[in-house]
């Protein structure tokens, strides 16, 4: 004869066994989900370029404060700078109809890098941020600023929303944006410091 089992003992250890395996699905859906939930860590931040250009006339003297810029430069070619804050004064003699216009600017020019982005999951670097590559192009009539996001493809004027945060006559601060990137100038022009008219 067979021995007599207990039915009731058999359903509790099957609904032990349930709730168990329950509770480690429970736990590794947890485990798998709370951690979508945060993203990794930022990318680098892009580096930051500056290159110097001039058009109608050569300036006759330049004073750059950068001290990522070398005293004797070569124009077009793009410097690595840090964020910061720059300092440009230029002159020259803008001839024009047997003419001479002596002219003379001093320009504060703003250099940041772009931030990385953060990466979509938590063991994940995000992409790095654009380098941005400034060119200054330094004219008798006063600086102008291109932009590329990548070298060496043909810069684009910063024209979209231009915002003159101030002009006094004397003063010029302008803001100019272009997709994510922001550039702020003050430049004024000022009389010229040597004698340029040779």
């Amino acid at each position: 004869m067979l021995p007599k089992t207990n039915t009731t003992k058999i359903k509790q250890q099957h609904r032990r066994g349930a709730l168990f395996s329950a509770a480690w699905a429970l736990l590794a859906a947890v485990l798998l989900l709370l951690p979508s939930c945060y993203k990794g860590e930022y990318g680098q931040p892009g580096l930051a370029f500056v290159a110097f250009t001039w058009i109608d006339d050569e300036p006759a003297y330049i004073e750059i404060e950068n001290e990522f810029i070398p005293p004797v430069f070569y124009w077009d070619w793009f410097y690595r700078v840090d964020p910061g804050l720059y300092y440009i004064y230029y002159e020259g003699v803008h001839r024009r109809g047997g003419r001479l216009n002596p002219y003379a600017w001093e320009l504060e020019y703003e250099v940041w890098e772009n931030p990385g982005k953060k990466g979509k999951h938590p063991w994940q670097v995000g992409p790095d941020g654009p380098d941005a590559y400034f060119t200054i192009e330094l004219t008798p009539f006063g600086p102008e600023v291109f932009y590329e996001e990548v070298y060496p493809e043909k810069s684009a004027q910063l024209e979209d929303e231009t915002e003159i945060i101030m002009n006094n006559g004397d003063v010029i601060i302008i803001e100019k944006q272009n997709k994510n990137h922001t550039l702020r100038l003050t430049y004024r022009k000022v009389a010229p410091r040597n004698d340029s008219n040779q």
